[in-house]
């Protein structure tokens, strides 16, 4: 995963610096590829391609398709905690409202990543993870109670993956899978994932300080 701070013109650099530690994919945030023209996304492209790197799309952007600023006037797309709806981390994922929220902002912002790139090429995956370090903190409302955080976490990456399913039928959706540990992250075990999403574990390379920053 790269630093959101980097320049195009050290692409070459940052390439380099993952082949020589043998990464083999590229994770760049949305923000980032939001802020590309179509010509420096196919110059990235480029840059990528010619270390055979995959590039891949997100991190913890799950958050994202809610829009802070809604707190103000939704508050109920917002997370409860102790009968309070909490505008940090995460949103409640049974509130409808929350899910037409969360698919219009799939469409529209991977909608404009998708136009970025040229006729048959595609970015293959877009992870979509809950807010860093405050993976389990989600929803305490009547409805939402009835979900483990990991059942929550998937409820809003599956409406996620419905709205990707549209916009592009061939790419797929990570999701984290926090579950390892049972007792404090009870598994998903009454939802399952969409045809396109796939969970990934919390290994180092997604946890960890394996970011690529200018300088390093």
């Amino acid at each position: 995963m790269i630093d959101r701070k980097i320049k195009l013109a050290q692409w070459g650099h940052l390439v380099r610096w993952a082949a020589n530690n043998n990464y083999n994919t590229l994770v760049i945030p949305l923000e980032y590829l939001l802020r590309l023209t179509k010509k420096k996304t196919a110059r990235l492209l480029k840059i990528a391609d010619s270390e055979k790197m995959a590039v891949e799309a997100g991190g913890w952007e799950l958050s994202r398709f809610i829009p802070r600023h809604l707190y103000f006037f939704r508050r109920e797309l917002f997370r409860m905690d102790f009968g309070r709806r909490k505008l940090k981390f995460n949103f409640c994922p049974t509130n409808p409202k929350t899910i037409e929220y969360l698919k219009k902002g799939v469409f529209r912002l991977l909608g404009k990543i998708a136009a970025r790139f040229d006729s048959g090429r595609i970015l293959p995956v877009f992870h979509l993870w809950p807010d860093r370090s405050k993976e389990n903190v989600w929803c305490s409302c009547p409805a939402c109670r009835a979900f483990t955080p990991a059942e929550q976490n998937l409820i809003a990456v599956n409406s996620a993956a419905d709205a990707l399913a549209e916009i592009c039928p061939q790419a797929k959706i990570s999701w984290l899978d926090l579950s390892e540990n049972a007792a404090q992250n009870p598994p998903a075990a009454g939802i399952q994932p969409r045809h396109n999403a796939f969970a990934v574990k919390p290994a180092p390379l997604c946890l960890s300080e394996t970011v690529y920053k200018p300088g390093r």
